[in-house]
């Protein structure tokens, strides 16, 4: 299979702690891959796959394993890779030769998370002071919008707060199309706060992201897609380990059947496959087709467990 570009969830640490983290990201975890781990990620096979010589590294916050962070991209630039860090940014006041030290290991560019939640615990002091130190040393810096609801004045605020700022910069990145990545909400749980704001309508039909890119975790098992954290057991989803020879032995062979189902056929195939006749039949109230899917990977655990087990 030929993905698009690699994901790697560095850690699944995080001080932000946000209610809504499909990672589960908080300051307890302590889930790290290591620079050993790294090496074994960049010495698989699977990379021959990669026809986008782009990597993604995220978290958790990346920065809190920050000596496997400078190993990655200092590797990844050896290996002709760009890498682009997402980011919450917390970290800067405290850490202000980080930057430094990442351009001394190779190319990256910096992707910042901005959402009401983590606003609320960051402020935008640090922000702006980090923005700044960006523009100053020409480092590229872009952002992820995660649309909520919740006090959402304070995300436009933000990019006021910019536009004031910086005039100069904020006229020539709003005409990058790569500097505001919007991305829907998909709630976590059945509590979620957000789990009804959404304005998006659900498409059932395949979905186009199931291994789309490679997907390493923490864990350092291989997924085909980088929502499937929030679920109980995800590692079964797994389709491989970084220290395989190759991603898709057989005793992945199943999880492999059940996302070329979810590739093909969506979220209906799962109803088709996994439900009886009551739930193919019954209305379900998603926000969109990545809630739709978690959902019914959650609603079908047991027989979806059973398949994958063989």
């Amino acid at each position: 299979m030929n993905y698009s570009s690699l994901i790697i969830f560095l850690t699944n640490k995080c001080m932000v702690g946000c209610a809504t983290c499909n990672v589960g990201a908080v300051p307890g975890n302590t889930g790290i891959l290591n620079p050993n781990d790294l090496d074994s990620v960049f010495s698989n096979s699977l990379l021959k796959g990669l026809y986008g010589k782009y990597i993604l590294w995220t978290g958790g916050e990346p920065f809190e394993s920050f000596s496997s962070l400078v190993y990655g991209i200092g590797l990844a630039d050896r290996s002709g890779f760009h890498s682009e860090i997402l980011t919450a940014g917390y970290w800067y006041d405290k850490e202000l030769a980080h930057l430094i030290k990442l351009h001394e290991a190779g190319n990256f560019s910096l992707r910042i998370s901005i959402d009401p939640e983590h606003l609320k615990f960051i402020g935008t002091e640090i922000l702006m002071l980090l923005l700044s130190e960006c523009i100053e040393t020409g480092t590229d810096v872009n952002f992820t919008v995660r649309d909520i609801k919740d006090d959402e004045n304070s995300v436009s605020d933000f990019f006021e707060n910019i536009k004031r700022s910086f005039p100069e910069y904020y006229r020539e990145k709003s005409r990058d199309h790569r500097w505001i990545h919007h991305i829907p909400h998909v709630p976590v749980s059945e509590n979620d706060p957000y789990a009804d704001n959404s304005n998006q309508k659900y498409n059932n039909s395949g979905c186009k992201m199931a291994g789309r890119d490679l997907v390493i975790g923490w864990d350092g098992y291989i997924y085909p897609c980088c929502g499937l954290f929030s679920l109980p057991g995800f590692s079964r989803y797994a389709l491989g380990h970084i220290g395989d020879p190759g991603p898709f032995e057989n005793k992945y062979a199943n999880s492999n059947e059940l996302f070329s189902l979810i590739r093909d056929a969506g979220p209906q195939g799962l109803i088709e496959k996994f439900g009886s006749e009551v739930s193919s039949s019954e209305k379900y109230g998603f926000n969109n087709q990545c809630h739709a899917c978690l959902s019914l990977l959650r609603r079908y655990d047991k027989p979806i467990g059973m398949f994958l087990s063989g």
